[in-house]
This record gives C-alpha cells, sequence and structure tokens, in this order.
C-alpha cells in the first residue's frame, strides 16, 4: 500500500485498499475461541485487522485523493504527515502488545517442565 503510494500507483494502491477492506470486514477472527482459555492474543489480532481496515476506509483513501488530484495544499500535506506519524506510533503500540500476547500464548500453550501446559 505505502509502495503504490510512493510510487503514484494510483490504480495498484485503489486495488489494494479495497483489498484491505475487504479483508478486514470479511475477518473472522472475533469469532475464534482462545487457546487454552487465553483470548488477547485473538483480540489483539483483531484490534490490528479492524485498525488497517479503518485505516483503507478513511485516512488511506484521503490521501489517495490528495496525491491523485493536480494540485496539493500544505494542509494536504500536513494531513499525510499526521497520518504517518499516527501510523507509526499505533503501529508501534499495536507490535508491543501482539508481541507480548504471543509470549503470553507460547507460556500457556508450550508443556512445562512437569508435563502438561502451564495454562491450564
Amino acid at each position: 500500500m505505502v509502495e503504490s503510494m510512493e510510487v503514484d500507483d494510483f490504480c495498484r494502491n485503489g486495488k489494494q485498499r479495497l483489498a484491505l477492506i475487504e479483508s478486514a470486514k470479511g475477518s473472522s477472527l472475533h469469532a475464534m475461541d482462545g487457546l487454552h482459555g487465553y483470548t488477547e492474543f485473538r483480540n489483539v489480532a483483531k484490534e490490528r485487522v479492524d485498525w488497517y481496515g479503518s485505516l483503507a476506509e478513511n485516512e488511506y483513501k484521503k490521501i489517495h485523493d490528495i496525491l491523485s488530484g493536480e494540485r496539493r495544499t500544505s494542509e494536504d500535506i500536513d494531513y499525510i504527515n499526521e497520518v504517518v506519524e499516527n501510523y507509526n506510533t499505533r503501529n508501534s503500540e499495536l507490535n508491543k502488545q501482539y508481541n507480548e500476547s504471543a509470549r503470553q500464548l507460547k507460556t500457556r500453550a508450550l508443556p512445562s517442565q512437569q508435563g502438561g501446559n502451564k495454562g491450564g
């Protein structure tokens, strides 16, 4: 998605944006059970999918419209820079949540030294 914006490939960008929206809306993560009763990993994954879907429907669409236009205002550039900054911040937060929940899931799912699993 970002690569297609950088090279002004607006046709590809539009297709990727729509595919991202469709994938997010079609996600079945909400219906999945937790592994060993642990649902945080699923919840974090769903939060990421929902966030990307929202970006594609809103911010990415507006950026696409700005970049495909003939003229850009300073407000347009400020908007794009703000979206990029917010993306970097939120993506970093979600990565941390994902990594922590993956560690917790491994702790619960892997057998303990005494046998069985630590999660129950």
